[in-house]
């Protein structure tokens, strides 16, 4: 007679045995089930965008700021890089400004504004998209014509501050048109910062997923 060892021993290696064939055939089941049942292109994971690589000196700039601001160092850079780049579109605009106000007398004031504003945002918006806020834009999940629209909702915004101020100024304070200019120019860059930072080029709900697994 078998001793009690050896039919133990059976038991287990048949109840093993018994374990792997339903494990295996539950999770083939189930794999044929899913493949049949899920569209393949929900099945499949979204693909995550490649990490747009920053230029050196960028990222030598943010190691130097990081140095007395800590983990704030790329967001001071983006603020320093910001006023670099809305200081030369705000030396565009008026240029613009100037040029039209010297040379088409016949548009009021209130167009010449607008024309050297629009100017400005498509120059501002190529370097901003391109340098300021690289990090952000190439690995947010949209085409740069969307983020060209989106750049002129916040605009459109201190477009209208600034055709407010500047005619303002001009109208009721009797500063010259390059004057009135600039000042509604320097009272609206705080807050297209914080509207382009916060909403122009924020990553796309998609994106930040993909980012988070």
């Amino acid at each position: 007679m078998p001793n009690s060892n050896m039919v133990k021993d059976d038991k287990n290696s048949s109840q093993s045995r018994r374990n792997i064939y339903w494990n295996t055939d539950f999770s083939d089941w189930d794999k044929t089930v899913l493949r049949r049942a899920v569209p393949k292109n929900l099945a499949e994971p979204a693909p995550v965008p490649a990490v747009a690589a920053s230029p050196d000196w960028y990222s030598k700039a943010v190691q130097l700021a990081e140095k007395y601001f800590h983990s704030k160092g790329e967001e001071v850079v983006r603020i320093l890089l910001f006023l670099i780049v809305g200081g030369s579109a705000a030396l565009v605009n008026l240029i613009a400004v100037r040029e039209l106000d010297a040379h088409a007398k016949f548009l009021p004031f209130w167009a010449i504004s607008a024309i050297g504003t629009e100017i400005s945002i498509i120059y501002n918006f190529a370097l901003n998209d391109q340098i300021t806020f690289r990090s952000l834009t190439k690995n947010s999940g949209r085409p740069i014509w969307l983020r060209c629209a989106r750049f002129h909702l916040p605009a459109s915004v201190g477009f209208t501050l600034t055709l407010i101020l500047a005619t303002s100024f001009h109208t009721f304070g009797r500063l010259s048109a390059v004057m009135s200019q600039a000042i509604a120019i320097i009272i609206v860059t705080g807050v297209n910062f914080f509207m382009h930072r916060f909403w122009t080029f924020r990553p796309s709900a998609n994106t930040a997923q993909s980012g988070a697994h």
